[in-house]
């Protein structure tokens, strides 16, 4: 099955002939939505405004149930295989060895039956309409605090204020705004010792990308919560404390990768600096999300390999391993030796000097889009250096998937153009459910909104 595409190009062709005869008033409404999704608190790490065009992903009834149908399946088969490696710690050493170090600290979070507690799995739109699944990212809110949703209530409202009226019979197909605080709330009362603060932590790393505005929505509610140094947490007489304030739940901004990586990381000492902390997640003190496992395997970009492995295929049924050729992008550790790729055998030492227009070279356990390579855009320099095996940086490859490249109505200084960009997709998924869908458009060939992705809102447009 794949998703109807043609309710969306027809909706930039409309955009596209209102701007022609309105350029100015394009402009104006396109400048006033940046504004007022800046003004909503929108902005990414601080004060950085949002790039946003005057731009929707048109999906039907049939389309929403089919992206349903593939996150929660995916959920499920991550689900197994964790459950796989975690029956044995020969398996994590085998796949994971980078991960060794914060073995001990692989637990579920109390108030949580899976190891996921949200996901979004980002997936390319291809050209047919096809939904193929090349990253899992458990350990990132971004698009669970609801900017797609904000993006969509703006730019419905932009239309609307000219009388085009294109998505006024349109339900948000978008995540919610609400659906991640909501599901906190209901992790810590069913796993927690009682209600207290909600600690929002931040690492080394100091990455604080929403964390605001998670904070700010859970005030919303009635609760207390506050962004904390995780290095400030304090375990004692069987609770954990910040601030002396006891902590019912933890929202984890981390970014463990590898001890000694040049991106974000957790360096050596790591036991020390968090010890507090991790003693709490051993003794499961409080409910923590996203726990250990799915910052670290549950986040690794080489899981998607372990899908296609022969010791693992024993774990999937017949339509299951259908189900994973059609919608999880081939994948492969780049490590020396020969492997299967795909329908291929795959020597990892001559992918340097091979035909890269059909790879992609990206660290397994990073983010932001750091070190994402892809062959036919790469220089030979590039190319040769993402080449380069280093035990600081694992990386993955894979398949490249040809993404749909939307012609969307784009104005710079009152003047139409149409800019080509690529459409990529996230599958919200929280406790196994699906909870909506966040849509990016991109020029770069690496889309990714701290470079310069734009959020693009879903709806579910009416059936007929």
């Amino acid at each position: 099955m794949t998703l109807d595409i043609n309710p969306t190009i027809d909706l930039h062709r409309e955009l596209l002939r209102a701007w022609h005869r309105q350029p100015i008033v394009a402009s104006q409404l396109r400048e006033n939505a940046i504004e007022r999704l800046y003004s909503r608190g929108v902005a990414f790490e601080g004060n950085r405004r949002l790039n946003l065009e005057l731009s929707a992903l048109l999906l039907t009834s049939r389309d929403v149930s089919h992206l349903q149908e593939v996150a929660e399946t995916l959920h499920g088969l991550v689900e197994r295989l964790i459950d796989w490696l975690m029956e044995d710690v020969h398996r994590i050493e085998q796949y994971f060895p980078h991960h060794i170090r914060v073995l001990s600290f692989l637990r579920k979070s109390p108030g949580l039956t899976t190891w996921q507690g949200y996901s979004r799995y980002d997936a390319i739109l291809t050209p047919r309409g096809e939904v193929k699944v090349v990253e899992l990212n458990t350990g990132c809110p971004a698009g669970l605090l609801g900017n797609s949703s904000i993006a969509a209530e703006v730019i419905r409202t932009a239309l609307d204020t000219e009388g085009l009226g294109i998505l006024t019979d349109t339900d948000l197909a978008s995540i919610s705004q609400h659906v991640l605080v909501d599901a906190l709330l209901e992790i810590e009362e069913r796993g927690a010792q009682g209600e207290g603060m909600i600690a929002v932590l931040t690492d080394e790393n100091k990455i604080t990308n929403q964390l605001s505005d998670l904070v700010q929505a859970l005030t919303t509610r009635g609760r207390e919560a506050q962004i904390a140094d995780a290095t400030r947490l304090e375990t004692r007489d069987g609770h954990l404390y910040c601030d002396d304030r006891a902590v019912s739940l933890t929202f984890n901004k981390f970014r463990i990768s590898t001890a000694n990586s040049p991106s974000h990381h957790w360096s050596q000492g790591f036991e020390d600096r968090y010890g507090d902390f991790l003693r709490g997640v051993e003794e499961g003190l409080f409910c923590t999300v996203n726990n250990m496992t799915a910052m670290t395997i549950g986040e690794d970009k080489s899981l998607l390999a372990l899908f296609f492995l022969r010791d693992t295929q024993p774990l999937f049924s017949q339509a299951e391993r259908k189900f994973l050729s059609e919608h999880v992008i081939p994948t492969n550790p780049l490590v020396k030796g020969r492997h299967r790729f795909g329908d291929a055998i795959v020597d990892v030492n001559c992918i340097r000097d091979s035909n890269r227009q059909d790879l992609v070279i990206k660290p397994a356990n990073e983010g932001r889009g750091y070190g994402v390579v892809v062959g036919r855009y790469a220089t030979d320099d590039q190319w040769k250096e993402a080449c380069r095996i280093d035990s600081a940086v694992p990386k993955i490859l894979q398949q490249y998937a040809e993404p749909l490249m939307l012609l969307v109505p784009t104005i710079r200084d009152h003047r139409i153009c149409q800019t080509e960009m690529s459409v990529t997709l996230g599958l919200g998924v929280i406790r196994g459910k699906y909870v909506g869908v966040m849509s990016r458009l991109s020029t770069n060939p690496v889309s990714n909104v701290a470079l310069d992705g734009i959020v693009q809102p879903a709806f579910l447009i009416p059936a007929g």
